[in-house]
């Protein structure tokens, strides 16, 4: 599969996009290295997609590591995106009636 292939989440990402860890990540832990918490929000501070595979990343504004060299170059050590959620949030009941309001024709007479 291709990065250009990549439909619905990770495609969609976005850098600033409040994400939630759903699964601890598996990868082999360095000493020198933060790692994302389950259930903790992050927010997207870069999204990474590989030159040399097909993996996508996400470096996070909450975790800043130290930048080394990886098979794919040198750089900040990023997090699969198979271990984040996008963060929904609920509506309020104000801001739904908010905008049914607005959704609705108006009437001419």
């Amino acid at each position: 599969m291709s990065a250009d292939a990549i439909i619905g989440w990770p495609a969609n990402a976005y850098v600033g996009q409040k994400v939630v860890c759903v699964d601890a990540c598996r990868s082999l832990k360095n000493i020198r290295e933060t790692y994302p918490v389950v259930g903790k929000i992050y927010t997207i501070r870069e999204v990474w997609v590989g030159q040399k595979s097909d993996k996508v990343g996400f470096c996070l504004v909450e975790i800043v590591n130290p930048k080394m060299d990886f098979p794919e170059g040198f750089g900040e050590c990023n997090f699969s995106w198979e271990y984040f959620k996008p963060l929904v949030t609920k509506s309020t009941t104000a801001q739904v009636e908010a905008l049914k309001r607005l959704c609705q024709p108006e009437v001419v007479e």
